[in-house]
Protein backbone atom coordinates (compact mmCIF):
# COMPACT_ATOMS: atom_id res chain seq x y z
CA UNK A 1 0.00 0.00 0.00
CA UNK A 2 1.18 3.50 -0.82
CA UNK A 3 -0.43 6.71 0.46
CA UNK A 4 0.45 10.11 -0.88
CA UNK A 5 0.19 13.13 1.44
CA UNK A 6 0.41 16.55 -0.25
CA UNK A 7 1.64 19.65 1.57
CA UNK A 8 2.11 23.25 0.44
CA UNK A 9 5.87 22.75 0.16
CA UNK A 10 6.20 19.04 -0.59
CA UNK A 11 4.90 15.48 -0.53
CA UNK A 12 5.24 12.29 1.47
CA UNK A 13 4.68 8.87 0.00
CA UNK A 14 3.99 6.47 2.89
CA UNK A 15 4.92 2.91 1.92
CA UNK A 16 3.52 -0.18 3.70
CA UNK A 17 4.27 -3.82 2.83
CA UNK A 18 5.22 -3.00 -0.74
CA UNK A 19 8.92 -2.77 -1.68
CA UNK A 20 9.35 0.64 -3.31
CA UNK A 21 12.03 -0.47 -5.77
CA UNK A 22 14.05 -3.44 -6.97
CA UNK A 23 17.28 -4.16 -5.15
CA UNK A 24 19.24 -4.45 -8.39
CA UNK A 25 22.21 -2.37 -7.32
CA UNK A 26 25.42 -3.15 -5.41
CA UNK A 27 25.37 -2.35 -1.71
CA UNK A 28 27.06 -3.12 1.60
CA UNK A 29 25.46 -3.64 5.02
CA UNK A 30 26.28 -2.12 8.37
CA UNK A 31 24.79 -3.88 11.39
CA UNK A 32 24.42 -2.97 15.06
CA UNK A 33 22.65 -4.52 18.01
CA UNK A 34 20.95 -2.47 20.72
CA UNK A 35 20.04 -3.83 24.14
CA UNK A 36 16.76 -2.23 25.14
CA UNK A 37 13.66 -3.27 27.06
CA UNK A 38 11.70 -4.92 24.27
CA UNK A 39 8.39 -6.62 23.70
CA UNK A 40 8.10 -9.56 21.27
CA UNK A 41 6.37 -9.16 17.92
CA UNK A 42 5.11 -11.86 15.59
CA UNK A 43 4.53 -10.01 12.31
CA UNK A 44 6.89 -9.18 9.49
CA UNK A 45 6.21 -5.96 7.59
CA UNK A 46 7.80 -3.21 5.52
CA UNK A 47 7.46 0.50 6.23
CA UNK A 48 9.01 3.39 4.33
CA UNK A 49 8.80 7.06 3.47
CA UNK A 50 9.57 8.91 0.29
CA UNK A 51 9.91 12.62 1.04
CA UNK A 52 10.07 15.63 -1.28
CA UNK A 53 10.40 19.11 0.26
CA UNK A 54 10.73 22.50 -1.45
CA UNK A 55 12.89 24.83 0.64
CA UNK A 56 13.24 28.26 -0.91
CA UNK A 57 14.63 27.73 -4.40
CA UNK A 58 15.88 24.25 -3.57
CA UNK A 59 14.24 20.84 -3.53
CA UNK A 60 15.20 18.08 -1.04
CA UNK A 61 14.48 14.41 -1.74
CA UNK A 62 14.94 11.03 -0.06
CA UNK A 63 13.42 7.56 0.10
CA UNK A 64 14.11 5.03 2.84
CA UNK A 65 12.23 1.83 3.66
CA UNK A 66 12.82 -0.85 6.30
CA UNK A 67 11.87 -4.51 6.57
CA UNK A 68 10.87 -5.44 10.15
CA UNK A 69 11.08 -9.06 11.33
CA UNK A 70 10.70 -10.71 14.74
CA UNK A 71 13.98 -11.45 16.52
CA UNK A 72 14.57 -14.18 19.08
CA UNK A 73 17.26 -12.30 21.01
CA UNK A 74 15.63 -11.18 24.23
CA UNK A 75 15.50 -7.43 24.86
CA UNK A 76 17.41 -6.51 21.75
CA UNK A 77 16.94 -4.74 18.47
CA UNK A 78 19.08 -5.57 15.48
CA UNK A 79 19.60 -2.79 12.95
CA UNK A 80 21.11 -3.18 9.50
CA UNK A 81 21.46 -0.41 6.94
CA UNK A 82 22.36 -0.96 3.28
CA UNK A 83 24.48 1.71 1.62
CA UNK A 84 26.02 2.19 -1.81
CA UNK A 85 29.52 3.30 -2.78
CA UNK A 86 28.20 5.55 -5.57
CA UNK A 87 25.22 6.54 -7.67
CA UNK A 88 25.07 4.01 -10.49
CA UNK A 89 21.50 2.71 -10.93
CA UNK A 90 18.72 5.19 -11.72
CA UNK A 91 15.35 5.18 -9.96
CA UNK A 92 12.65 6.25 -12.39
CA UNK A 93 9.52 6.14 -10.19
CA UNK A 94 10.33 8.93 -7.73
CA UNK A 95 8.05 11.72 -6.57
CA UNK A 96 10.19 14.10 -8.61
CA UNK A 97 8.87 15.44 -11.89
CA UNK A 98 12.37 15.32 -13.35
CA UNK A 99 13.83 12.04 -12.11
CA UNK A 100 16.92 12.03 -14.36
CA UNK A 101 19.18 12.47 -11.33
CA UNK A 102 17.56 10.06 -8.87
CA UNK A 103 19.52 6.94 -7.96
CA UNK A 104 18.87 3.77 -6.00
CA UNK A 105 20.67 3.42 -2.69
CA UNK A 106 21.75 5.35 0.38
CA UNK A 107 25.08 7.12 -0.32
CA UNK A 108 27.96 5.74 1.75
CA UNK A 109 28.88 9.23 2.94
CA UNK A 110 25.44 9.57 4.62
CA UNK A 111 25.84 6.31 6.54
CA UNK A 112 27.37 7.55 9.80
CA UNK A 113 24.91 10.42 10.18
CA UNK A 114 21.92 8.14 9.50
CA UNK A 115 23.19 5.52 12.00
CA UNK A 116 23.61 8.22 14.65
CA UNK A 117 20.00 9.37 14.12
CA UNK A 118 18.79 5.75 14.32
CA UNK A 119 20.71 5.24 17.58
CA UNK A 120 19.24 8.45 19.00
CA UNK A 121 15.68 7.51 17.97
CA UNK A 122 15.98 4.06 19.56
CA UNK A 123 17.44 5.31 22.84
CA UNK A 124 14.58 7.84 23.16
CA UNK A 125 12.04 5.00 23.28
CA UNK A 126 11.09 3.45 26.62
CA UNK A 127 10.40 0.08 25.02
CA UNK A 128 10.94 -1.20 21.52
CA UNK A 129 9.82 -4.25 19.60
CA UNK A 130 12.17 -7.21 19.80
CA UNK A 131 13.02 -7.25 16.12
CA UNK A 132 15.45 -6.89 13.25
CA UNK A 133 15.01 -3.63 11.34
CA UNK A 134 16.70 -3.77 7.95
CA UNK A 135 16.89 -0.50 6.02
CA UNK A 136 17.29 -2.17 2.63
CA UNK A 137 15.58 0.23 0.23
CA UNK A 138 16.72 3.76 -0.52
CA UNK A 139 16.84 6.35 -3.29
CA UNK A 140 18.62 9.67 -3.41
CA UNK A 141 18.77 12.66 -5.69
CA UNK A 142 22.14 13.70 -7.04
CA UNK A 143 21.52 17.35 -6.15
CA UNK A 144 18.66 17.49 -3.61
CA UNK A 145 19.53 14.84 -1.03
CA UNK A 146 21.34 15.32 2.27
CA UNK A 147 22.33 13.25 5.30
CA UNK A 148 20.05 15.43 7.44
CA UNK A 149 16.98 14.57 5.35
CA UNK A 150 17.77 10.84 5.44
CA UNK A 151 18.34 11.09 9.20
CA UNK A 152 14.87 12.59 9.64
CA UNK A 153 13.29 9.87 7.48
CA UNK A 154 15.11 7.14 9.46
CA UNK A 155 13.96 8.68 12.77
CA UNK A 156 10.34 8.80 11.63
CA UNK A 157 10.46 5.16 10.52
CA UNK A 158 11.98 4.11 13.88
CA UNK A 159 9.22 6.00 15.72
CA UNK A 160 6.53 4.31 13.64
CA UNK A 161 8.06 0.90 14.40
CA UNK A 162 8.76 1.50 18.10
CA UNK A 163 5.36 2.98 18.90
CA UNK A 164 3.69 -0.08 17.41
CA UNK A 165 1.44 2.10 15.29
CA UNK A 166 1.97 0.22 12.02
CA UNK A 167 -1.62 -1.08 12.05
CA UNK A 168 -3.01 2.45 12.51
CA UNK A 169 -1.22 3.89 9.46
CA UNK A 170 -3.63 2.67 6.73
CA UNK A 171 -6.54 4.51 8.37
CA UNK A 172 -4.60 7.57 9.50
CA UNK A 173 -5.39 10.80 7.68
CA UNK A 174 -2.78 13.37 6.69
CA UNK A 175 -3.47 15.66 9.64
CA UNK A 176 -3.07 12.88 12.22
CA UNK A 177 0.07 11.53 10.50
CA UNK A 178 1.61 15.01 10.37
CA UNK A 179 0.79 15.75 14.00
CA UNK A 180 2.20 12.45 15.24
CA UNK A 181 5.33 12.06 13.10
CA UNK A 182 6.20 15.12 10.98
CA UNK A 183 5.30 18.31 12.88
CA UNK A 184 8.33 18.35 15.21
CA UNK A 185 10.77 18.53 12.28
CA UNK A 186 9.29 21.74 10.82
CA UNK A 187 9.98 20.60 7.26
CA UNK A 188 6.46 20.40 5.79
CA UNK A 189 3.53 22.77 6.11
Amino acid sequence: MKRLFNYQNGEINLILNEPPLLRDYPDSLREEQFSRPAYPISNTYLVGLELKVHTGGRMCYGLLAAQVEPCERRDSIMISVAYTPGNTVRYKNSLLTDDRYVYKGLPEEYMEFVMNRIRMAITEQERCPQCRISFLYAANCEVGSSPMLFGIIAEIIIKIICTGSINELPGMDQEAFTERYIKQYHILR
